[in-house]
């Protein structure tokens, strides 16, 4: 049941709106449509041929998904501003239409039927390709090293998919080895063998992953400092009673809520 709402098949009436919000385009067998790192801008509808989700993050490329016709390329960091993941390319060649993101939140908001469907596709997907065992990004570091601690913390409670080598076992020489000669600074932050970060301050890092937020410049009747769950009640209370409220914490993002 998860994965049929994790990847849908979209019938005519759906296909139909959809062009409304976008363009098709016609693509090429091979092209690379996004990789990892990169920002999302784009839900694509498949209408014939298909599309790759491959993780390029472990030592060999694995797919994650293949999809097909009346299908659709897209997951919840789409609209939450975060990056790439993954790497999307042409299987076969393909017809698709593309929507940009502020277009799929107007036919999000247009149809409560899309917005159910598609909404939970996209939450759902996430969960899915997660589970098949992405490795996301590698955090190099000792286990007793309080930069280290910061990011994993800051990466485990952003839900950011990652993999952490303890620079102080032995067993890790090897793989350390893979990322070229230092001397490093500790923590580093790589992707499969390439080294993208080293010792980053949680502001430069969340900037990388696109999970900072900027502080809304409104007035709220209700600031909350502290996204554990004591403040995550406490926000969805007040927000619950038409309070304009905001959540900041140090290792999560800023919420607002109204």
């Amino acid at each position: 049941m998860a994965h049929d709402e994790a990847f849908p098949v979209l019938n005519a009436a759906e296909i139909h709106v959809a062009e409304k919000f976008g363009r098709r385009e016609r693509l090429e067998a091979g092209r690379v449509l996004f990789e990892p790192g990169q920002q999302l801008v784009e839900l694509l509808v498949i209408l014939d041929g298909s599309l790759e989700v491959i993780d390029t993050s472990g030592d060999q490329e694995r797919i994650l998904a293949v999809h097909g016709t009346r299908g659709f390329v897209g997951e919840i960091s789409l609209l939450t501003g975060r990056r790439a993941t993954s790497l999307c390319r042409v299987k076969s060649a393909a017809e698709v239409i593309r929507i940009p993101v502020d277009a799929l939140r107007r036919l999000l908001i247009s149809s409560a039927s899309f917005a159910e469907k598609w909404m939970m596709s996209l939450l759902r997907r996430r969960e899915v390709i997660l589970a098949r065992g992405v490795e996301g990004l590698h955090v190099f570091g000792d286990r007793a090293d309080p930069a280290t601690l910061r990011l994993r913390e800051f990466m485990h409670r952003n839900g950011v998919p990652h993999r952490w080598i303890d620079t102080d076992d032995q067993n890790n020489v090897p793989v350390l080895a893979t990322l070229g000669e230092g001397p490093f600074e500790f923590p580093v932050i790589a992707w499969s063998r390439k080294v993208l970060m080293q010792n980053p301050s949680l502001p430069v890092f969340a900037d990388f992953l696109g999970v900072r937020r900027s502080i809304p410049k409104d007035m709220f009747d209700t600031v909350i400092i502290g996204g554990g769950p004591a403040g995550l009640g406490a926000a969805v209370y007040a927000a619950s009673e038409g309070l304009h409220t905001l959540v900041l914490d140090q290792l999560g993002e800023a919420i607002c809520k109204r």
